[in-house]
């Protein structure tokens, strides 16, 4: 708190908003242009549970999607999940599940691992490079959006 020498007013300096948890890379640079991209993504965020940005390779899909995705963080965080090391489909559930850091010392699959993370959470998934393991990555989807009501990717 300081005070006001002249007005004998008393300011009080407001906390940052605590930040939301999820592993979102910092940009490291301004971001610059595609105000109209991000506005309609960030718009399809408040209504839709899944969207698909789509164009072709070296445009900037993936920063736009984590922009939108940190503009619109739900309460329990924003989360990136890299594919594009991933080869084998049978590691995209082990992904997703390092992405959000979880870990369990069970017998159960990483899928009921994230389903059971996510099912009463308010979280927003980016998946990027989703385009190399469709497969994969779609039965995954559409599963964890089915058993998780929270869930937006």
């Amino acid at each position: 708190m300081r005070r006001d020498q002249r007005s004998g007013d008393h300011r009080h300096s407001t906390p940052a908003p605590a930040p939301r948890p999820g592993n979102l890379p910092l940009e490291l640079n301004a971001f610059v242009g595609r105000t109209a991209e991000l506005a309609a993504l960030t718009a399809a965020l408040e209504s839709a549970r899944l969207i698909t940005v789509t164009g072709v390779g070296g445009v900037g899909k993936s920063r736009l999607a984590v922009r939108a995705a940190a503009d619109r963080a739900p309460r329990d965080g924003a989360w990136l999940v890299e594919l594009s090391a991933v080869r084998d489909p049978d590691l995209v559930e082990h992904a997703v599940a390092d992405a959000l850091r979880l870990t369990d010392h069970t017998h159960r699959t990483p899928r009921k691992v994230i389903v059971d993370h996510l099912a009463q959470r308010e979280v927003l998934l980016v998946v990027d490079g989703f385009e190399h393991l469709v497969e994969a990555c779609s039965s995954l989807v559409r599963d964890l959006l089915h058993r998780c009501p929270g869930l937006r990717v």
